[in-house]
């Protein structure tokens, strides 16, 4: 890992973004580099307490991902929590440790925030993934969701 650069997303960032979410989702055709996709990436940049964190190699080019996201809290002394997603390591670079320093220092910049604690869900089935989360995130609760998304 010593070519490897921890830091937050920047603009230029946005087409290796896209290569990564192809990686975590390869079945989805809404990742076409599309006008409005820009839009929503500068938005997302922009948009107080919400962090794109990246493993970025070489000639800045993103090999790991994940989104940090601060939500206000008036629970816990008024400390605010944090959500992650989008949590990806291109598959030429992992097992190498890229995808653990990049949530640990999403982790660490929540820490940095005030948060309070750090949650992540994962779909995917594959026991590896689910092994590697445990690793990092102790499970001490259920994680349950519902979605809104168009018929496939």
């Amino acid at each position: 890992m010593e070519d490897v650069e921890l830091r937050l997303a920047a603009a230029g960032d946005f087409d290796g973004i896209l290569e990564l979410y192809r990686h975590l989702s390869p079945d989805d055709d809404t990742l076409f580099d599309r006008p409005q996709l820009r839009d929503i990436w500068s938005s997302l940049l922009s948009r107080e307490g919400t962090y794109v964190c990246v493993a970025v190699e070489g000639e800045s080019r993103p090999v790991s991902t994940c989104t940090l996201v601060v939500i206000p809290n008036i629970m816990r002394g008024g400390r605010s929590y944090a959500l992650l997603e989008n949590v990806v390591t291109l598959n030429s670079h992992r097992r190498r440790g890229l995808g653990r320093a990049t949530l640990n220092f999403a982790i660490e910049k929540a820490w940095s925030l005030g948060c309070y604690k750090v949650m992540l869900m994962s779909g995917r089935a594959d026991p590896g993934v689910h092994t590697f989360y445990r690793s990092i995130f102790p499970q001490t609760k259920q994680g349950y969701q519902v979605r809104n998304l168009p018929a496939a």
